[in-house]
């Protein structure tokens, strides 16, 4: 019997995971696009032959794999996932390709001795990165978010910033955009420069930029939305409390979803700050986070109200673009 285990254990060598610096992986996968996407389409089958001509005795990772690369979140990958990546894009093999990063930018081995139950509580609950840029967050919500995706911070100018399509795609699908953001007009945001050791006149200026980015995402989803388009999809709204926390919720009712948290903490930004990741289960931990955004969320004014208010914060044309969303019934 212990022969016949250790014949079946030698069939299956293990495929050891590796954590991916993010500007490492933000090269590989902006290689891979180069080379493979083509009108935001993989082109599939020139992946395919590349794959069997160049990645010889690997096993080919599906469709689906290729997707979850492109939109990874975790940047952990299994090895023979990147030797396959390494030898099609770079001729060479995935060890060789190490070489060329400093220690910083290395991929890192994960550890594999955790227990069971460390590991459960790990991928069930939540997880830490040290870092993780806000477009990296919002293309893999983009891409996964059935129902609703929530945005909420001082200033989400780069959260709003990923590409338009990507929006549209997700609203033609039905998801929802809640955002949520700071006034940029606020008698206090000497405070709040302050506390993110910047100047008033920097974060008045990404506070506004968060509410000309919005601005342009209605005006996208009018535009390219066609017959899917439904003003109700993207509801906006200002607050004049200060967010004490960047938050990325996607589909609060789906347990087996993800959010993303960003706290803050003084005299630092939130880009460079760690980011916790949870899964949506019941009473944990994007759970409690939700309920507290929520009181918020009713505290605040719409964009539209606002805007009616103060229209000497954006261009006339900007005021057109609101018209449509002004003239229906927002379920807030």
């Amino acid at each position: 019997m212990s022969n016949i285990n250790l014949k079946e254990e030698s069939k299956s060598p293990p495929d050891p995971l590796y954590i991916l610096p993010e500007k490492t992986y933000w090269q590989l996968k902006d290689d891979f696009r180069e080379k493979y996407v083509s009108k935001n389409t993989i082109l599939q089958a020139l992946f395919k032959r590349d794959w069997e001509e160049k990645a010889k005795g690997i096993k080919p990772i599906s469709n689906e794999a290729v997707r979850k690369f492109l939109c990874s979140q975790t940047y952990t990958f299994r090895e023979s996932t990147l030797e396959g990546l390494c030898q099609v894009l770079y001729y060479k093999k995935f060890q060789v390709w190490l070489r060329r990063f400093s220690p910083e930018q290395k991929p890192r081995l994960v550890d594999r001795r955790l227990s069971s139950k460390n590991r459960a509580s790990q991928t069930e609950n939540f997880k830490g990165h040290l870092s993780l840029a806000p477009e990296s967050i919002v293309e893999g919500l983009l891409s996964s978010a059935s129902e609703e995706i929530w945005f909420f911070g001082a200033s989400l100018d780069r959260s709003l910033d990923v590409g338009k399509d990507l929006f549209v795609e997700a609203l033609s699908k039905g998801v929802k955009m809640n955002i949520l953001f700071l006034i940029p007009e606020n008698n206090h945001l000497d405070i709040l420069a302050r506390e993110l050791n910047l100047s008033v006149n920097e974060v008045s200026t990404r506070c506004s930029l968060t509410l000309t980015k919005t601005l342009e995402l209605m005006k996208a989803w009018r535009d390219e939305g066609a017959e899917n388009f439904r003003s109700e999809r993207i509801c906006a709204r200002i607050t004049n409390n200060f967010p004490r926390m960047q938050c990325y919720i996607s589909d609060p009712k789906n347990t087996s979803a993800k959010s993303f948290f960003i706290p803050t903490i003084s005299k630092s930004s939130s880009i460079r700050l760690p980011v916790l990741e949870c899964h949506n289960v019941s009473e944990g931990i994007a759970a409690k986070y939700f309920q507290c955004l929520q009181h918020e969320w009713r505290d605040s004014t719409l964009i539209q109200q606002f805007l009616s208010n103060n229209p000497n914060l954006v261009r006339e044309e900007d005021l057109e673009i609101l018209k449509a969303y002004l003239s229906e019934e927002i379920s807030t």
